[in-house]
């Protein structure tokens, strides 16, 4: 991606007007900045848009796609991931890191996985603005985009078809908040399939109309269901 499009999509004026334009398109609308809370447990598979370093997720917030979601049977398991069973293995098994081959290993990194385990356990799970020292240098690279940006580098999630939510980014934050069974965390949903769109446009148009509704016909209870009442 090029340095214009970054900066372009880097500004909260995008987000807003693709809000605006949503809201068009969609009975139930979308507001690409706003976060869901979803319990950790319900995160079951990776998301198919996931790619190693995904670190351009934000780039996707508010999508909308029909492609590119596979099979269920070809979705990867979170509890796959090399980055969880590391995790699990560290603060749930007890095993100190040299006996953990994990690719993801430096003394600093793990110093640093070790005080971010600490800080989720005792202070709770904070979104990234919360923690976003403004004095705290940031990289070259992250510069270029805007602290704006790096305020956004919470967990992320895609929703298919049928209410699924999927693993889209930060691995380590949704392995520890599943290690210490937390009840819910904050995410931003980046891609939605459209028949899940069609479910929500179903269920604020239902509301609007005074229509009863219940948990047998629609998910009532998803996290992403109450963004449809405006």
């Amino acid at each position: 991606m090029t340095y214009l499009k970054k900066k372009i999509y880097s500004n909260p004026y995008y987000f807003y007007i693709w809000r605006l334009i949503s809201n068009f398109r969609y009975e139930g609308g979308i507001d690409p900045l706003r976060l869901i809370y979803v319990d950790p447990s319900d995160i079951k598979f990776v998301s198919p848009f996931r790619t190693a370093h995904d670190h351009s997720a934000w780039l996707d917030h508010g999508k909308v796609k029909a492609e590119g979601w596979g099979s269920k049977q070809s979705w990867r398991e979170f509890k796959e991931l090399p980055v969880y069973q590391a995790l699990h293995r560290r603060f749930v098994g007890g095993e100190e890191w040299d006996e953990i081959n994990f690719w993801d290993q430096s003394a600093g990194r793990n110093d640093a996985i070790e005080s971010l385990y600490e800080n989720i356990r005792t202070e709770g799970f904070k979104i990234r603005k919360e923690t976003l020292n403004a004095e705290t240098p940031i990289t070259e690279d992250r510069a270029k985009v805007n602290k704006f940006i790096t305020s956004l580098d919470d967990v992320v999630v895609d929703i298919y078809s049928s209410g699924e939510i999927l693993h889209r980014g930060c691995n380590h934050r949704v392995a520890i908040a599943k290690i210490l069974e937390l009840e819910t965390i904050p995410v931003r949903v980046c891609i939605r399939h459209p028949q899940w769109m069609e479910t929500r446009d179903k269920i604020h148009c239902y509301r609007q109309e005074g229509k009863s509704i219940s948990d047998n016909d629609f998910p009532l209870s998803h996290p992403d269901i109450p963004d449809t009442i405006k």
